[in-house]
């Protein structure tokens, strides 16, 4: 049975145009399979080399639970590693977080972030060789240029360190919240988001109707949202966690995910960027990249 509920978005795209699909539902849908396969400032100038890594970023974490290591001089030298490709938003708010998707065709064991023109670089040494992770990056609340370069790099298990990608990154001031987003929100009058708010602080949590069951495993689904509003921007990240219980079965998989939401009136529109997925069982693979475009409507 297909979930009711979920970030229901509209796809924007040369071939894809007014696709609507629930975010959670990506999830849920890889565990269907997977039970029935029988598996079990404004300044807008470059950094200047007084500035360090974490004048930008006071850390991350990735999606295996690796926390990163602040480090000092430049990262290694690119030297034969895998290539990686990284979905990262264009523009971050002083003091709130942002998600990092890094892929590439290769297993890598660690991440270097780093910041053109800076001292200084995070580390992240993972649990196992991957060739998908998800940083949740927290910024920090005094970035000294409101326009940078962030910079990744990932090394294989033999040490062998890839080219560097790149995210030309712009530095959204936190002004403080003018926009309350308190309440549902939703698409075409289905609920899809609830959020309380604090300030500039918001909280809330994904609205998923029911999963139903596939050959006597039961699924659910539930969901924490964190994030800022600093002036009429909202950005936050949703983590999603989806189980599979029964018949012999016991799947447990989440996803960490980003957003950055334009806010006016009683909607909020902007940039969706999906995580990547772990679960506690080999098989299950992310189904697919974004970031999509979505809009919620005030209910």
């Amino acid at each position: 049975m297909a979930p009711q509920g979920g970030f229901q978005v509209t796809v924007h795209s040369s071939t894809r145009t007014g696709i609507r699909t629930g975010l959670g539902f990506r999830l849920a849908a890889l565990l269907v399979a997977f039970g029935a396969s029988g598996a079990c400032g404004t300044s807008g100038t470059t950094p200047s080399g007084s500035s360090t890594v974490t004048s930008f970023v006071t850390g991350a974490t990735a999606s295996d639970g690796t926390t990163a290591v602040s480090q000092s001089g430049s990262p290694p030298v690119p030297n034969g590693g895998p290539s990686i490709t990284v979905t990262a938003p264009g523009t971050v708010v002083v003091g709130a977080t942002a998600v990092v998707r890094i892929q590439s065709n290769l297993p890598f064991t660690t991440v270097f972030a780093f910041v053109d023109g800076v001292n200084g670089f995070l580390k992240l040494s993972l649990s196992a060789p991957t060739t998908d992770t998800t940083l949740v990056e927290n910024l920090s609340n005094s970035i000294p240029n409101s326009v940078f370069t962030a910079d990744y790099r990932v090394a294989a298990q033999n040490g062998a360190v890839g080219l560097s990608a790149t995210v030309p990154s712009v530095a959204s001031p936190n002004v403080g919240a003018s926009a309350n987003i308190a309440g549902t929100w939703g698409i075409q009058g289905t609920p899809i988001v609830a959020l309380a708010q604090s300030g500039a602080t918001v909280t809330g949590s994904e609205i998923f109707g029911p999963l139903g069951s596939i050959q006597g495993v039961s699924l659910s689904a539930s969901s924490v949202i964190a994030g800022t509003v600093a002036g009429t921007v909202f950005t936050g990240t949703n983590r999603i966690q989806v189980s599979a219980v029964g018949s012999g079965v016991n799947v447990q998989c989440s996803e960490t995910d980003g957003f950055v939401l334009q806010i006016s009136g009683t909607s909020m529109t902007g940039t969706y960027t999906s995580g990547t997925i772990t679960c506690n069982v080999p098989g299950p693979a992310s189904p697919g990249q974004l970031p999509i475009t979505i809009t919620l409507t005030k209910q």
